[in-house]
């Protein structure tokens, strides 16, 4: 039995065609264009398509009897991408932007793997992932192209988090500058310079809240920064700072 294979190439829109199976002679390859090619058992030939599309190639016999046929999906790329919401750091979308329904195999690249048809306007396919950097692989089965995508599920941020810079007003580099970069809305925020000192309240703390704190002279060494809410002292996010700021 005759059988028309066809593999699309790294370029896009060409495809290469072979037919097994048939007995010895020339066909005439029909790739679904209208445009015939010579094609004989066992010999690649290659076409090229006009558009994206599905179409029916098949093959002629001399006496123009159709002896194989197969249908090809015309795409330049794989129709999905990985994406990671900005609000759920533990988990992978799946976005499908195709215009047509297509099956798609997907590997996570944690290794779970699975294979289903995806339509236009669906929701996103979510997988749970731990923390880490990925390398998945999405698989468009009709078109027969796949595309290798990275990506990265950050570990979840510390409640709450901060970031610690040198006062670029205070020449002496004593002074020290705290900006929050992570809170939850769970109340007031305490920060314990770790010099034995002054404890800073911020009452109404959200990202960008910004504190500055000067050590005096003669305090040179290294201080734990605590930053922790005033309901739950016992977690505190802890920074290590020397002083002074080390050039």
């Amino acid at each position: 039995m005759a059988t028309l294979e066809w593999e699309p190439l790294h370029t896009p829109r060409l495809v290469a065609f072979t037919l097994t199976g048939a007995e010895e002679g020339t066909f005439l390859l029909d790739p679904g264009t209208g445009h015939t090619r010579a094609l004989t058992p066992g010999r690649t030939v290659v076409c090229a398509y006009p558009t994206e599309g599905v179409y029916m190639a098949h093959v002629l016999s001399p006496d123009d009897e159709v002896v194989a046929s197969t249908q090809v999906t015309i795409r330049d790329r794989v129709p999905a991408r990985f994406q990671v919401p900005e609000q759920e750091q533990d988990t992978i979308h799946l976005i499908y932007d195709g215009h047509t329904p297509t099956v798609l195999e997907v590997d996570w690249g944690d290794g779970n793997i699975d294979r289903d048809w995806h339509t236009p306007g669906q929701p996103p396919r979510s997988q749970f992932t731990h923390p880490g950097t990925y390398s998945g692989t999405i698989t468009d089965v009709c078109a027969r192209r796949a595309d290798r995508q990275s990506y990265l599920i950050a570990p979840p941020a510390k409640d709450p988090d901060l970031s610690v810079t040198m006062d670029l007003q205070d020449p002496t580099r004593q002074t020290v500058a705290v900006e929050l970069t992570h809170t939850t809305g769970r109340g007031p925020i305490e920060v314990d310079w770790g010099d034995s000192t002054t404890i800073d309240l911020i009452p109404e703390p959200e990202p960008g809240s910004r504190l500055k704190h000067h050590y005096p002279a003669g305090a040179a060494g290294v201080y734990l920064l605590a930053c922790y809410y005033t309901s739950d002292p016992e977690n505190s996010t802890v920074k290590a700072v020397k002083i002074p700021w080390p050039a």
